[in-house]
């Protein structure tokens, strides 16, 4: 396997890495978000 053929690979892992960060960052948000609308809707 060339040199090529590693840093394809490297990058093909490192993409999968940064998407898996992002969809928990997008769920972090959409719970935070939905947690203010419960707080508002409680007073």
């Amino acid at each position: 396997m060339g040199l090529n053929a590693l840093i394809s690979i490297d990058l093909r892992d490192n993409d999968k890495h940064n998407c898996e960060i992002f969809i928990a960052e997008k769920d972090n948000k959409e719970w935070f978000l939905m947690e203010e609308v419960s707080n508002t809707w409680g007073n």
